[in-house]
């Protein structure tokens, strides 16, 4: 008797994709995702094949140590596996907030709510 179960419940092998929507290296991959700390990991993959094998996930945790750029990248690189243009999905950098801390108390230098005394930190 031959037992399937096994084969059935195994996850397939993510796929190296093809170069596509004018994304031919590493490197236009991850200028196309607008990120300028993903940049720095040109140097290190510099082969297509090598970026997009399964077994680099951990070598990536290990040179992005900010885990929300780590979580951008292996979401942006299972979308490009699907067949999206980066184009479509890539997302900059936040800008900065200008103003920070007292929320909607203070706001371009004028106190809307609560006590002066609060403010001043009396």
């Amino acid at each position: 008797m031959i037992h399937f179960q096994k084969l059935i419940h195994k996850i397939s092998p993510k796929r190296i994709p093809n170069k596509q929507h004018g994304i031919d290296s590493v490197q236009t991959f991850l200028e196309a995702l607008k990120r300028p700390t993903l940049i720095t990991l040109a140097t290190k993959f510099n082969n297509w094949d090598t970026f997009f094998h399964p077994t680099t996930k951990p070598d990536i945790t290990k040179e992005l140590p900010i885990p929300k750029e780590r979580r951008y990248l292996l979401r942006s690189m299972e979308l490009f596996r699907q067949g999206l243009d980066p184009k479509h999905f890539a997302v900059g950098p936040r800008k900065p907030k200008k103003f920070r801390g007292w929320g909607p108390r203070v706001q371009h230098g004028k106190r809307l709510r609560g006590q002066e005394s609060n403010l001043q930190g009396n």
